[in-house]
């Protein structure tokens, strides 16, 4: 099962994929529009979609 990569990833994860420390970094790029990212069902975690990571880091590096 090792191999299946995930689609979505919760908000801490993804600010650690984005090479930071601080989530107010990632929620900030989610209100900017520039990750896109769901609340998962019951609304207590930010799930944020790994394409928009990959999308944002391919314009940013």
């Amino acid at each position: 099962m090792s191999d299946i990569t995930p689609i979505a990833v919760p908000l801490h994860t993804a600010t650690l994929m984005l090479g930071m420390k601080d989530d107010e970094f990632t929620r900030r790029l989610i209100r900017a529009g520039k990750l896109r990212s769901r609340k998962e069902r019951g609304g207590r975690i930010r799930l944020v979609s790994v394409q928009s990571i990959h999308e944002y880091m391919g314009d940013h590096q």
